[in-house]
């Protein structure tokens, strides 16, 4: 929270001396325009298909290790 509040007042000049309910206010106001509607859905889009991706390769990596040791996991010593 606080590196995205960080960010925030990066990006926003005199952020500082807007009160809390002035940037909440621009926030809001911001959020609900078609072009931030459009660029948040295809932020959640990327996180969604990034996160997918790298579920997908962690289990790749799981099978491809458990055939690599006989079906066994990692730390399994054959006979156990």
């Amino acid at each position: 929270m606080i590196e995205r509040g960080a960010i925030l007042e990066s990006l926003i000049a005199d952020a500082a001396a807007l009160s809390n309910e002035q940037i909440k206010a621009f926030l809001e106001k911001s959020i609900q325009t078609d072009f931030a509607r459009r660029m948040l859905a295809n932020l959640n889009t990327a996180s969604s298909e990034a996160a997918a991706e790298k579920q997908g390769a962690e289990q790749w990596r799981i099978g491809a290790s458990t055939a690599q040791t006989g079906g066994m996991g990692a730390g399994q010593e054959a006979g156990s």
